[in-house]
């Protein structure tokens, strides 16, 4: 099963240029004078929100588990403003050990727990599924129940 969120990869830069452009219309309006200074902090601090809101959290995000392995790819919209982070995992199925989606009011991330053979420690990896509609968040959870019941009868 392959899952992605390319489709909101637009409508998050466009959320990304009118918040800048909230932001730019009510600074020309500040310096003509025409608004107060309570609407003008108002409108700020709401376009403020959500540039930061895009800067941190807005990641794209591809599973895909066909085959033998699992493998997950994200990475940041804004590659200049934050930290860099493209992140890709392959993964047989057999190392998952489990995984945990923590759904927080405005941040939804993927915790797996992967099995190192050689050390025989669990490696712990996050990735963040924000924009990851509810319907794909429920497909992936399946495929990776069926991964873990599937592991449990064949490796046992």
């Amino acid at each position: 099963m392959r899952l992605t969120n390319r489709r909101y990869t637009q409508t998050v830069h466009n959320l990304f240029l009118f918040s800048m452009l909230i932001v730019l219309f009510f600074l020309l309006l500040k310096v003509q004078k025409r608004i107060g200074d309570l609407q003008f902090y108002i409108a700020a601090s709401f376009a403020l929100l959500l540039v930061l809101y895009n800067l941190f959290f807005a990641a794209y995000f591809e599973y895909d588990s066909f085959g033998p392995t699992l493998q997950f790819r994200s990475k940041r919209f804004f590659k200049k403003f934050t930290d860099n982070k493209r992140r890709k995992l392959e993964i047989d199925k057999k190392d998952l050990q489990k995984y945990v989606v923590y759904d927080y009011f405005v941040h939804k991330s993927l915790i797996l727990y992967i099995s190192n053979k050689k050390s025989g420690k669990t490696k712990k990896v996050s990735f963040d599924i924000t924009f990851l509609n509810a319907r794909k968040i429920n497909l992936m959870k399946q495929s990776l129940n069926k991964v873990l019941k599937n592991k449990s009868f064949d490796y046992n």
